[in-house]
């Protein structure tokens, strides 16, 4: 196992995968075309390591190594429009070896985290559309229809600018939300819960 942090672009990368269900320990070669890149995969934006080595449908999953053969990422994701190609995704090591770690540990991710909310971006803003019992979000007082402006002094104008805020702090940090409710402004002091 290698370390992500260690990366550079134009560094060599390795795909091994099992694309199209059927091609198992098919293997690829590219480049480390970007590190640190944010992209959305199923409403999530991420930060992956991108690479132009080719990444087919089945290569999820699948590892993504160096030179000498250390894991370096997790392949999670392909751009897949017409004319694109060699826009492949991986999860840096780094952070899989850290859900797998506490994953082992607690049979559960616990260090991440959460508002205990779900979003819904309008065109108001991003509006809290339920509230978890007991979670974070209802003991700061915050309540379905609010629409949240900013979150620790950041803008936000969309759900995946209020999870990138929320992902860069850890659980029991204390933020500050301004909401709208009933056409006011507030400011809502809150201490993060973890995802569930």
């Amino acid at each position: 196992v290698g370390s992500s942090a260690d990366l550079e672009v134009g560094e060599t990368a390795i795909a091994i995968g099992n694309p199209l269900g059927s091609l198992g320990g098919t293997v690829t070669t590219g480049i480390i075309s970007a590190l640190d890149r944010e992209i959305e995969v199923n409403g999530e934006t991420m930060t992956l390591l991108q690479t132009d080595a080719a990444v087919n449908p089945g290569n999820s999953g699948g590892g993504l190594f160096n030179t000498a053969g250390a894991l370096i990422g997790i392949v999670n994701a392909k751009t897949s429009s017409e004319g694109i190609e060699g826009l492949g995704f991986a999860i840096p090591v780094d952070e899989a070896l850290s859900v797998a770690q506490e994953l082992m540990e607690n049979g559960t991710v616990k260090n991440r985290a959460a508002l205990n909310v779900s979003l819904y971006d309008t065109d108001q803003g991003v509006m809290i559309v339920q509230v978890l019992q007991g979670g974070a979000a209802e003991q700061a007082g915050l309540q379905v229809n609010d629409v949240i402006l900013s979150v620790d002094g950041r803008k936000v104008s969309s759900v995946s600018d209020v999870k990138k805020i929320i992902r860069s702090h850890a659980p029991d940090d204390e933020l500050v939300l301004n909401v709208v409710r009933d056409e006011n402004v507030q400011a809502v002091s809150l201490k993060l819960g973890t995802a569930s």
